[in-house]
């Protein structure tokens, strides 16, 4: 269960570079012109779990939840 619609998004487009990279091994491409798609998976999955935090996302998670001193 996704309680955040930054998650989702993420993970949706995680999805969609991780299909690219799968469609792309079945056809026999060279893995070295699949590596951006999984760059770009590894990204927004780092969004979800933290690794890869934007200044965006910390715009956000302040702006939304009262942070203590």
């Amino acid at each position: 269960i996704l309680t955040s619609s930054r998650h989702f998004q993420a993970l949706t487009l995680a999805a969609q570079f991780l299909n690219t990279v799968i469609e792309g091994l079945s056809s026999e491409i060279s893995p070295e012109f699949l590596v951006s798609d999984m760059r770009a998976a590894l990204k927004e999955l780092g969004t979800v779990i933290g690794i890869d935090v934007t200044e965006e996302v910390l715009s956000k998670i302040f702006s939304t939840f009262c942070v203590g001193k």
